[in-house]
């Protein structure tokens, strides 16, 4: 993953995790191609537009997908991946391409999050294969049964609900961060439709007043230990 920094006063650290869930020994493998947005394939690319004491703003570029098509029961399942991407991890329902980014906030902050209004592709005549669980192979584990949750694959809305989700604040090494994951692929279970965004504009903006003693404390200690740059522009 490519990221483009400005000089600003807070750390924006994005990291790319991809995990495969384990599947039921029944579950046969047949197809896999290349669903193309661009003229070449490369990972998803987050780029720092701007930030500042009144929050971030973050675009998202993906040069398309991978679609690999599974057989289970006789049924053919979609598996939808981005190179060196995360996906969604809930079992039973769609497995989605998701790009996951930690973003440091100051003290006495809070955060939101929203989506720009983007251009979408949609695509129809997709089932999108439902995450499994995980499976313990080292443990001699017997594999988990193939899951599906009917509830969810008979719902009329695009899952997830929202394609930027903010987790809540937490602290690492005495800094405030927030995750953020984004998902530029949404799916519609009851008519099977993909709503794919090849480019995604997302704003995070702040509300509260900003510590910024504490803040520049912890930044300080976090530059030193990491060798990471950030410019304080609070003293």
């Amino acid at each position: 993953m490519k990221l483009f920094s400005l000089p600003i006063w807070i750390l924006i650290t994005l990291s790319l995790f991809f995990c495969n869930g384990y599947s039921n020994q029944k579950v046969k493998q047949s197809n896999t191609y290349w669903y193309p947005l661009d003229k070449t394939v490369t990972e998803p690319v987050l780029n720092i537009i701007s930030s500042d004491e009144h929050g971030v703003k973050l675009s998202l570029d993906i040069s398309g997908f991978q679609i690999e098509e599974i057989v289970v029961d006789n049924v053919v399942y979609h598996k939808l991946t981005l190179p060196d991407a995360q996906t969604s991890s809930y079992a039973g329902n769609p497995q989605l391409p998701c790009v996951t980014t930690w973003i440091s906030i100051p003290y006495g902050v809070e955060v939101s999050g929203s989506v720009g209004d983007d251009q979408i592709i949609t695509e129809n005549g997709y089932l999108c294969y439902p995450t499994q669980d995980a499976w313990a192979i080292f443990d001699n584990a017997p594999k988990p049964q193939f899951t599906r949750n009917k509830k969810t694959y008979a719902t009329n809305a695009y899952f997830p609900k929202k394609s930027a989700l903010i987790s809540k604040p937490f602290v690492f090494r005495g800094a405030r961060f927030v995750q953020v994951s984004l998902f530029p692929i949404r799916y519609n279970p009851a008519k099977r439709t993909l709503a794919i965004m090849k480019t995604m504009h997302i704003d995070l903006p702040f509300s509260g007043q900003i510590d910024k003693e504490q803040t520049a404390k912890n930044y300080d200690y976090l530059n030193e230990y990491f060798s990471w740059p950030i410019i304080d522009k609070m003293r």
